[in-house]
């Protein structure tokens, strides 16, 4: 495992720290326009009675960095709004990702 952050480290330092920032919010918009969609194909697959995209993923996209797609998809598509055990969940999915989206900005600032 150390082997792999290493090369990760290296690779990264070849970057500026904003060439760096700017490459971590790329991910992250592109991850919440990925998130945002998935709530809109899961309202229409739920409203078509198809096959649905499991809780589990939709969670785990917003914790991988979606969260914010994940609000807006929700509240757009209005998708999963009654379900509290899943509110609840993004809820604790969205803090938590807020803690590392904010920790490695500080990190890539300051390394």
């Amino acid at each position: 495992m150390n082997v792999v952050f290493s090369d990760i480290r290296q690779l990264a330092t070849g970057f500026s720290p904003e060439a760096r920032l700017f490459c971590i919010w790329i991910i992250f918009v592109i991850l919440n326009v990925t998130a945002f969609t998935m709530f809109g194909i899961d309202k229409q697959r739920s409203r078509n009675g198809q096959w649905r995209i499991r809780e589990d993923t939709l969670l785990s996209m917003a914790f991988l960095g979606g969260w914010l797609g994940a609000y807006a998809g929700r509240s757009y598509f209005r998708h999963k709004t009654r379900k509290q055990p899943f509110g609840a969940k993004l809820v604790a999915v969205s803090v938590a990702n807020v803690g590392i989206v904010g920790g490695l900005t500080i990190f890539t600032l300051v390394s």
